[in-house]
């Protein structure tokens, strides 16, 4: 990817979000460091003055407080507070003992600091201005001893008014807790949820989700309980894990990593970004190795991550790459947050057992757009953004539409020189090789169902129509094997091509676009492209 787009502009995709740019804010000071990080990062340095006891076990948390003012994370025994302004470190709260892992949020009022740990069977409440504990109450059901690990406690809400936990005894027991009155409430149906598989709330608190080690991660109403989405695929083998970073902070999209394909050797998971209302996969990137963390942009555009041994990646979700020149200081990235997508908490540290720690705070980067506002493509990149239409990549896919959306013309003469009607011939072969499913030789058969492989994607509405007027016999058995086939294997890309094209023109509704849709409209009878133009054209009447 060319360096000139890893730059810190004030430019926020308007074309994944349909957001204005936000207005530019100051840069922060910047923070010593003992080695220069990569010259994006403008980082704030708040070392912890406690070592990591269990290496960076239990240096897993940071919270920031309602209006963003005051950051706070663990160490040791100890969580600390700092002025995310000044650097001055604000108090000082001593725990019961080292825990394996912490979890804190600031109240609504900002006056109080809720915190949770694995090895603690309470939940205590700190005065921020004496640093002193002034409230503690047990877990409804803490776990029983020689399970430390396994605490009950899962998630603050925002405000930290209550909190989600597990039953020790029971990982899929999943309900809300009064952090006030430590009443139970409403329980999380089908939950199974694990050490490793990771769980996260809405930054409104609405939505509730936690991953699995059958292939699926889960959505609920925090509200009501109610489960409203099933992300992945129930029926992947066991021991495909979905693991639960983050959301958005629209709540619109999940950050879920998930292990690669079985017998991998390289061991490689991927990061992968869901829409929580489709339930679709809009991009996934290969990582080395296990991911740890991740935080959306503002924008929604760039995902920050941990992952094994500590490093540090930039995802630009859109361009579908790592970004390249972004490096902390110290050695491994342990943990990151971000409380809006603006700002950027990174906890980092020499990765070995009682090495310093740091925490570290940057403005989120943000990247230049992808293409000028309006200006006419380059023919280079003409050819760039139309295979776009057919990526996988949901965001840049979206992008390219919204591209083209911008410059019509562009968009017709692209369409007109790349995807033509489908010609009588080609149908007329499918018919004939329909009809030579019946053939008394099964040589012949076998063979016209081979080629017929090859062009069922392209014409599966004249194939699902002769289905269904066939009888009893070859032709119709032989048609469903094609056919079923052809539900459980890709659309080739010069098919997605087209159907994209089709999708694109109809969007433009320009006079232009709809006469190249009459043209497609207008080929061989029985093809997908055919059919989808006409449905396109039927709809654009409608709307007169």
């Amino acid at each position: 990817m060319p360096r000139t787009l890893v730059v810190l502009t004030a430019v926020l995709l308007a074309a994944l979000t349909g957001c204005q740019p936000d207005p530019a804010e100051p840069d922060p000071p910047p923070g010593p460091a003992e080695d220069p990080p990569a010259k994006e990062f403008r980082l704030r340095e708040f070392p912890l003055p406690g070592t990591g006891g269990y290496g960076y076990g239990h240096i897993d948390v940071v919270a920031f407080s309602p209006n963003g003012k005051l950051v706070a994370t663990s160490g040791d025994s100890a969580l600390y507070v700092w002025d995310a302004t000044t650097g001055e470190m604000v108090t000082r709260m001593h725990l019961v003992g080292e825990q394996y892992t912490v979890h804190v949020a600031f109240a609504a009022d900002g006056k109080t600091l809720m915190f949770a740990g694995s090895r603690d069977p309470f939940v205590r409440s700190f005065d921020l201005k004496t640093g002193k504990q002034v409230r503690e109450w047990a877990h409804p059901k803490p776990s029983r001893p020689g399970t430390e690990y396994l605490a009950p406690f899962v998630a603050f809400v925002p405000g930290a008014e209550w909190m989600i936990a597990t039953d020790p005894d029971n990982w899929r027991a999943v309900r809300v807790v009064d952090t006030a009155t430590g009443k139970v409430g409403i329980d999380f149906k089908e939950a199974e949820p694990g050490p490793w598989t990771g769980q996260a709330l809405s930054p409104d608190g609405k939505l509730f989700a936690a991953g699995s080690s059958r292939g699926v991660a889960r959505v609920w109403d925090t509200a009501t309980g109610k489960l409203v989405q099933t992300i992945g695929n129930p029926a992947a083998p066991h021991g495909r894990g979905y693991r639960v970073h983050a959301f958005s902070p629209d709540g619109k999209f999940l950050a879920v990593s998930e292990e690669g394909p079985p017998g991998d050797p390289q061991f490689r998971h991927y990061m992968c970004v869901w829409g929580v209302a489709d339930g679709k996969r809009y991009c996934a990137l290969p990582g080395m190795g296990f991911f740890s963390a991740a935080a959306f942009s503002a924008d929604g555009r760039t995902l920050a991550t941990c992952g094994t041994g500590g490093k540090f990646y930039l995802l630009d979700l859109l361009a579908d790459v790592a970004l390249p020149g972004f490096q902390l200081p110290t050695r491994a990235c342990y943990h990151i947050a971000s409380p809006d997508g603006k700002t950027l908490a990174l906890l980092g540290g020499t990765g070995v057992v009682g090495g310093r720690s740091v925490l570290y705070l940057t403005p989120f980067p943000k990247l230049a757009p992808l293409l000028p506002d309006r200006d006419g493509l380059t023919p280079q990149q003409l050819d760039e953004w139309w295979a776009a239409l057919s990526s996988e990549n949901e965001f840049r896919r979206r992008y390219a539409v919204r591209a083209f959306v911008a410059r019509p013309d562009d968009a017709v003469s692209a369409a007109a020189a790349r995807v033509k009607s489908e010609p009588q011939i080609g149908r007329a072969r499918v018919a004939d090789l329909i009809e030579t499913l019946d053939a008394d030789d099964p040589n012949i058969r076998d063979k016209a169902q081979a080629e017929l492989d090859t062009h069922a994607h392209r014409f599966e509405p004249l194939a699902v129509a002769t289905l269904k007027g066939a009888p009893a016999g070859e032709v119709r058995n032989r048609l469903t094997s094609v056919l079923a086939k052809v539900k459980r294997s890709p659309s080739p890309p010069g098919l997605v091509a087209d159907l994209r094209t089709v999708e694109l023109l109809e969007e433009l509704e320009t006079p232009a676009a709809k006469k190249l849709l009459t043209e497609l409209a207008a080929g061989a009878a029985g093809s997908r492209l055919t059919d989808e133009a006409a449905a396109a054209i039927k709809r654009l009447n409608g709307k007169k």
